[in-house]
């Protein structure tokens, strides 16, 4: 018996020192009510991949809306209704680096109802290789909850730069954080979710996905004391995304233009021209592959450049082999 008793007495010793530096790596900030203020925390604690909800919920016709951040380029939300979606936000990319910060808003009324903080980032401008996990991907970020159980995520902001904690309330425009690189980032970008959840956010839990995400595009944008970004390209979007092989490209032109594609890299080197002409205007469904090119290129993230007419945008991709 003393036997036994001696082993389950080491076992417990080294469950409690296998606990203990997961213990030290995060904490839960408490108002006096006994509320969480926010999570604080470098554990990785992935989730499963959102599902793409569809025409926009009537409700977020109802509620003024601001582009949450000023940006260099964009990156657009991917996905079928029903499915996982491929990109689940809108990425707002800041690239220029003689810009020491960039703030984030928030982009309607509504109240705080989850904050995570202490995610690493490992450089601000490229790759982040530190806890790209942590915040389910996200890295620091918070969830504002608006009108009728719609909600908006604010992702990979810079550590300890968090203006808010859960239970405030925030107006349109209303300065929340800092723009940074944390969790699953390439470079510096604020990604911005819209999305739908019947039940609460948990404010002392580790992160949450919602029920449904949006495209955030399709939003009226109409509040001014921020500047707006022209979307200067209509009804596109790229399939399959990830892709391998095969990639192609539905998009509405408005008029004829001179139209160029090509495929970026992180560092904004252009990859492969995939495609450069005039165009008329209408609907398209192109197919970009370029026979064994496409093939060659590496498994990872990379970027969509569209530029027609002296306006260019980026459109997020993922790679596989």
């Amino acid at each position: 018996m003393k036997v036994i008793r001696t082993i389950t007495q080491l076992v417990l010793l080294s469950m409690l020192l296998f606990l203990a530096p997961l213990k030290a790596q995060q904490h839960i900030e408490i108002s006096s009510g006994s509320t969480c203020n926010r999570i604080v925390s470098t554990v990785e604690d992935p989730t499963p991949a959102q599902i793409a909800g569809g025409t926009l919920p009537t409700i977020a016709s109802g509620i003024v809306w601001q582009r949450p951040a000023i940006s260099t380029s964009t990156g657009a939300f991917s996905g079928t209704s029903g499915s996982a979606a491929g990109h689940e936000g809108v990425d707002y990319i800041h690239s220029n680096q003689s810009i020491v910060e960039v703030v984030v808003r928030a982009a309607a009324n509504g109240k705080v109802v989850y904050v995570r903080d202490g995610c690493d980032q490992s450089s601000m401008f490229e790759h982040n290789n530190t806890t790209r996990e942590a915040g389910a991907g996200w890295g620091n970020h918070i969830v504002l909850s608006h009108k009728n159980a719609i909600y908006t995520r604010y992702g990979h902001l810079l550590k300890n730069s968090i203006l808010v904690n859960n239970g405030d309330s925030v107006k349109v425009g209303q300065i929340i954080a800092t723009m940074g690189n944390s969790g699953r980032s390439e470079l510096r970008h604020l990604h911005f979710e819209l999305g739908t959840k019947t039940t609460a956010f948990d404010p002392c839990a580790m992160s949450q996905n919602f029920d449904r995400v949006y495209n955030s595009e399709l939003l009226n944008y109409t509040a001014t004391d921020i500047k707006s970004i022209n979307k200067k390209f209509q009804g596109i979007s790229f399939y399959p995304n990830p892709f391998d092989k095969r990639l192609n490209l539905k998009i509405n032109l408005e008029k004829e233009s001179n139209l160029q594609i090509d495929l970026v890299d992180l560092t904004g080197r252009n990859t492969i021209q995939l495609f450069k002409g005039r165009m008329n205007e209408g609907d398209l469904d192109m197919n970009l592959s370029m026979s064994n090119k496409l093939d060659n290129i590496a498994q990872g993230i990379y970027f969509v450049k569209i530029t027609s007419n002296q306006n260019s945008e980026l459109f997020k991709l993922i790679k596989q082999n």
